[in-house]
């Protein structure tokens, strides 16, 4: 049987798993293509070409979708993961998830790009966190009724700012992880991940339940400057 592929190279993840003393994975799927509530962020890479698209509402490039443009390898291991659990059950995705995890796993970082794609890929990880009690698992997400569905101890769903469902998640008071494009964006709101070695703040503000603000990646930002000098 194929496995999934996982990620253990991510700089932030790295970080939480010098800080935590654990070791931390992030699973993956394509960025954009499987992120059906974005909007502000939509942003996907040619699966191909990695050529880079964006949304109509688009406002700055998702970075997963900008490293997929950028390497080839990352792209084929995002788009990997999806073929081999797009078409199954929920039961079999979960199945699937629990063999390929990597052995002695503590933390769980689920998407560092891309998104819930289905109902039955969201119950899928409901499903796996169930089973591996033992083992935390976490990440944003732009799909608010993931966010508020009843879930194993074990699992833990930040809203993430710029998708669809923003104005409902106001109505609702669920935390939320916010992305500041400037500085006058966000006052008052603590800012995590601001500084080098600081990339595990935010895993320890979504285990609480706590808001939260992170700086748009330079990445990023250089990428939407290349945008308006081509306009």
């Amino acid at each position: 049987m194929d496995t999934l592929k996982w990620s253990i190279r991510n700089s932030k993840l790295m970080q939480l798993a010098k800080h935590s003393g654990k070791r931390v994975v992030a699973f993956n799927v394509p960025a954009g293509h499987t992120c059906p509530a974005a909007d502000k962020c939509k942003a996907f890479a040619d699966r191909i070409t990695g050529k880079l698209s964006r949304g109509k509402a688009c406002e700055f490039d998702c970075y997963m979708a900008l490293v997929e443009c950028m390497f080839p390898n990352t792209r084929n291991a995002v788009w990997h993961n999806y073929d081999l659990l797009s078409g199954k059950s929920a039961d079999s995705m979960a199945e699937l998830i629990i063999k390929s995890m990597p052995k002695s796993t503590d933390i769980v970082r689920i998407h560092s790009g891309g998104d819930f794609f289905s109902r039955k890929y969201f119950k899928a990880w409901q499903i796996v966190a169930g089973e591996l009690t033992n083992i935390i698992f976490f990440g944003y997400t732009k799909m608010l009724p993931y966010v508020i569905a009843d879930k194993p101890h074990n699992f833990y769903l930040q809203y993430s700012w710029g998708g669809i469902f923003d104005e409902e998640s106001i109505a609702l008071k669920v935390p939320t992880a916010y992305v500041r494009t400037n500085p006058t964006e966000y006052v008052g709101i603590q800012t995590v991940c601001a500084g080098h070695g600081m990339g595990h703040e935010d895993y320890y503000k979504i285990l609480a339940g706590e808001s939260f603000v992170i700086n748009l990646h330079s990445g990023v930002i250089a990428s939407a400057k290349a945008r308006k000098k081509t306009k």
